[in-house]
């Protein structure tokens, strides 16, 4: 009788760690494919349209805002590291913006790149890296 039991109890537990295991592939492949399609909705932004000549002397530093944005488009949003260091390029080109034209320069350039943005994690975070430029004192890049 005993054997049986111990049995049965093994069996029970076998059937239970695959059916762990399944959720747990499950649960993965869900997460895959949500990160697949938060990649290709924020590659879907075009920052080649932006006319940056129109900013005159500083066109420069609305080109390293620009391309700031596209580096965080490109990045991994899996990798923390990653995410973190496209938000602080993000601050720091739009405090050296600020710094070279005007806070309504900016804005406006920001208004251009953020209504090609159909992405609310990629809005997040450029809204949260423009947040940080507002308490920087000066240009550090």
């Amino acid at each position: 009788m005993k054997k049986s039991v111990i049995t049965l109890t093994l069996m029970l537990a076998l059937v239970g760690c695959d059916d762990a295991s399944k959720a747990i592939d499950e649960a993965q492949a869900a997460a895959n494919k949500a990160v697949d399609s938060l990649q290709q909705k924020a590659d879907s932004l075009d920052l080649n349209h932006l006319n940056l000549e129109v900013f005159g002397d500083a066109s420069q530093k609305a080109q390293d805002f620009a391309q700031s944005i596209d580096t965080l488009i490109n990045t991994d949003f899996t990798d923390h590291q990653a995410v973190v260091a496209a938000t602080d390029k993000i601050s720091h080109s739009y405090s050296c913006l600020v710094d070279v034209s005007s806070e309504a320069t900016a804005e406006n350039l920001l208004d251009k790149i953020v209504s090609s943005v159909k992405n609310d994690q990629v809005l997040a975070i450029i809204e949260k890296g423009v947040a940080q430029a507002k308490t920087a004192t000066e240009c550090m890049m």
